[in-house]
């Protein structure tokens, strides 16, 4: 298949070389949207993008059907801040167990302690 010098710009560029063909009729498609030249500015963007997870990486046939040149800059991830009053399964059914025995302490059990001292 002979691809256009253009399309092979486009191809070095993206950083997934994934579905060639694909690509290919998606960019002559893409082609009627834009300039080649704002497309593969794009597409140098969305490589650069420090925020973009190389596991998902679209391929470029879904980033060019998505018009993905038009898309900002990805965000950071959000970590999200622990519970702070999070306590793992384990934790809370020692806790409870504990709360239960001294709940349902024997109530003489007291008293004896007392009178043998």
């Amino acid at each position: 298949m002979n691809y256009s010098p253009i399309f092979e710009q486009f191809w070095a560029t993206y950083p997934r070389q994934e579905g060639k063909l694909d690509a290919w009729n998606a960019w002559r498609s893409a082609s009627h949207f834009n300039t080649a030249s704002t497309i593969i500015a794009g597409a140098a963007r969305y490589r650069d993008n420090p925020h973009r997870n190389p596991q998902f990486t679209k391929t470029p046939a879904r980033w060019l059907e998505s018009r993905g040149w038009e898309d900002g800059p990805a965000e950071p991830p959000r970590l999200q801040q622990p519970d702070p009053t999070y306590k793992p399964g384990w934790q809370k059914r020692l806790e409870y167990n504990a709360q239960l025995n001294q709940q349902y302490q024997d109530p003489g059990a007291e008293f004896l302690r007392s009178i043998e001292q």
